[in-house]
């Protein structure tokens, strides 16, 4: 199941959206003889413990609490689903979305509601618009939240200091595993001379990856060592063309998959996609199905996600300066 520090915050959020909007009171008044508590679900005139309902229809503050009521159970519900999908194991990327704008829109409404309410003198503001406020806002924070989920903005990347170490050569037989390149040769070349860490060919077995590197270094990883997954491209000036790559963090540091890196991807579930890029999603998708743990970098996470391409380096300068956060 998956780790409670990525589950609980949304959790928390949701039974607490759920305390704010149900149970406690937004406005309390002195009436005198009793006291009335309005919120949300409506107004009730207490005369010791006795209560009875006071509808207030037609008014400002009726309609905002409605809508109010309405975008938090939505947002409360919401926050169920991710919830139990972080718990899992997994996170449902555009979902989990929808929720933060549903949980952003519930605070600017209680806010507004709030505001509509003014209690006078003789009333005060209840525990139940701040609560309801607070759980919105800590729902919005929450599908990014220690390590965001698969596809689901991740965290932060942390710099993680290379200490590989160089392994004897591996003799390998010639991989027999077609690949689709989107890139021409030209570019997948240059590539493969210029940037570190870049893979030759591998293949997966059921523990993890065994891979080939440049000058025949070979180096085995097992899924429950990944850290971290980064998707970018290389500069749009030649021969790089814009040439996706994927980064698979360890704490020994990174391998770097190219479109010329051959692996077998027919192994994967669901079989050989018909790009490279595609492949790579299907192949972070098992590592962390292995390894709920993996991080997704925040600016790759919509790549990864099957969105847009991943984040582009302007220039080389750049690139070198991403590539230094592995030394």
């Amino acid at each position: 199941m998956g780790e409670w520090k990525r589950w609980l915050p949304p959790a928390i959020a949701a039974a607490c959206l759920l305390l704010g909007l149900l149970v406690l009171d937004w406005v309390v008044i002195d009436a005198g003889l009793g006291t009335v508590h309005v919120s949300p679900t409506g107004t009730d005139i207490c005369f010791g413990s006795a209560c009875r309902d006071a509808p207030t229809r037609g008014s400002t503050w009726s309609f905002l609490s409605g809508l109010a009521l309405g975008l938090g159970l939505l947002s409360a519900g919401g926050l169920g689903v991710v919830t139990f999908f972080r718990y899992v194991g997994t996170d449902p990327a555009y979902f989990g979305k929808a929720t933060a704008w549903l949980c952003a829109s519930t605070a600017t409404v209680s806010f507004v509601a709030l505001i509509a309410a003014s209690p006078d003198s003789v009333g005060d503001y209840g525990a139940g618009g701040l609560v309801t406020m607070v759980a919105a806002i800590v729902g919005i924070g929450a599908r990014t939240s220690h390590g965001g989920g698969s596809f689901d903005g991740g965290r932060s990347a942390v710099p993680i200091r290379s200490t590989a170490t160089v392994a004897p050569p591996v003799e390998r037989a010639p991989s027999k595993v077609a690949r689709p390149n989107p890139v021409g040769p030209v570019a997948a070349d240059a590539a493969r001379g210029a940037v570190r860490f870049a893979v030759v060919d591998g293949e997966l077995t059921a523990t993890g990856l065994t891979l080939r590197l440049e000058r025949n270094v070979s180096r085995t990883i097992a899924w429950s060592e990944l850290v971290e997954v980064a998707a970018r491209r290389l500069p749009p000036d030649p021969p790089y063309e814009k040439m996706s790559f994927v980064d698979l963090v360890t704490a020994s540091g990174p391998v770097r998959l190219l479109p010329s890196s051959r692996l077998d991807y027919a192994a994967l579930p669901g079989g050989m996609a018909p790009n490279t890029r595609e492949n790579w999603r299907r192949l972070v998708a098992l590592a962390r199905e292995r390894n709920p743990a993996i991080a997704i970098e925040a600016e790759s996470a919509e790549f990864f996600a099957g969105g847009r391409d991943a984040p582009m380096f302007p220039a080389w300068k750049k690139f070198l300066e991403w590539d230094r956060r592995y030394d």
